[in-house]
């Protein structure tokens, strides 16, 4: 039987360029012997094993869930076919899972794997949430109500509750499928072999073989800038109520968005790509250091040893701008931009 490799995320820690990585290459990869199954590619299907553990889990009978079972017979089917030694399963939606949604996840798998492997890339909690609610904006889902972090309305819900305690999830691992077969890695593309998550992660487990690809060099979901920030939530403020129950609608804008910024950018316009805006005061830096503060030292004398979990000195730069510290003549010529992406019917509809 092969080995399984699941790569868990978590999330904003190059989890894409990985998976774009085994899926443009997953003909190359079966000749050395990693199969990439296909229930992991289509993007519609991304999270499919997530979804089904997590709908199996509100069934009388977890294990027997028809959906699950179906999932996992393609699964073992694709696996037979393929001959592979290693099989590698990639969904950072599966970052939370708790001790029931382990256990059910690695009894499902474990009659077809030899061993199995849990792979987590970690990033220090501000660090992400600020990379998360720039994500979140850039796909117009940010309200005026919406919160940066912590209590009240947030635009991933209560994600924060119970989405990065990581010693957790890696102690539900740890204690079902052994310690040794648990890999925790410090997400820090300083320290990554050519800077490349996709070297780093192949490195990590073993995978290297010279009749690869070399992964592309560069690779990033590059981070907006404060402008893109807050460019996309004026228009998510401005057409809120039918972005959120218009689905084409919001496709189109949000197309024309990324057109929009990208184009600003290459007329050399300055903090629209970058590294992603804090908008954490210096208070909710120090509320999110001591919410996660006990978790982290635990995963730093368990699992990464390197994981900075001091506080620093001083806070990190924080902005408080809005639309209205963008230059007018800039901001007009972004709107412009943004209006001639747009199809030509909504263009007309709406301006």
């Amino acid at each position: 039987m092969p080995d399984l490799i699941i790569h868990a995320g978590t999330p904003k820690t190059g989890s894409t360029a990985i998976q774009h990585y085994l899926h443009a290459n997953q003909h190359i990869l079966s000749q050395a012997g990693i199969l990439y199954p296909k229930l992991s590619i289509n993007l519609p299907r991304k999270g499919e094993f997530t979804q089904a553990i997590g709908r199996a889990l509100r069934e009388p009978s977890p294990s027997h869930a028809p959906h699950l079972l179906a999932l996992l017979s393609r699964l073992k089917h694709e696996v037979d076919e393929s001959g592979a030694s290693t099989v590698i399963l990639s969904d950072e939606l599966l970052f939370s899972m708790r001790r029931p949604f382990a256990s059910l996840l690695f009894s499902s798998l474990q009659p077809y794997f030899n061993r199995i492997k849990v792979v987590l890339y970690i990033r220090p909690q501000l660090e992400l949430w600020t990379s998360l609610y720039a994500q979140e904006c850039k796909f117009l889902g940010v309200m005026r109500s919406h919160r940066v972090w912590g209590e009240g309305c947030f635009p991933l819900g209560n994600a924060h509750k119970n989405g990065f305690f990581y010693t957790s999830v890696l102690d539900s691992c740890s204690e079902l499928i052994g310690p040794e077969n648990v890999i925790a890695r410090v997400y820090d593309p300083s320290g990554f072999p050519g800077g490349n998550i996709i070297l780093d992660f192949m490195r990590l487990l073993g995978l290297e073989n010279p009749t690869l690809p070399s992964p592309p060099s560069g690779y990033r979901n590059k981070s907006w800038g404060w402008k893109a920030v807050e460019f996309s939530k004026y228009i998510a403020f401005s057409y809120w109520e039918r972005l959120r129950k218009d689905p084409p609608f919001k496709r189109s804008m949000f197309n024309a968005l990324i057109s929009t910024v990208n184009s600003t950018c290459l007329a050399s316009k300055s903090d629209w790509l970058g590294k992603a805006p804090v908008y954490l005061d210096e208070q909710e830096q120090e509320n999110l250091y001591l919410y996660y503060e006990r978790d982290n030292m635990v995963l730093k004398e368990r699992y990464l040893p390197e994981f900075n979990v001091t506080r620093s000195a001083e806070p990190v730069h924080w902005i408080s701008t809005s639309t209205y510290d963008i230059p007018p003549e800039e901001f007009n010529a972004c709107l412009n931009t943004f209006v001639d992406n747009l199809p030509p019917s909504l263009r007309q509809e709406l301006f």
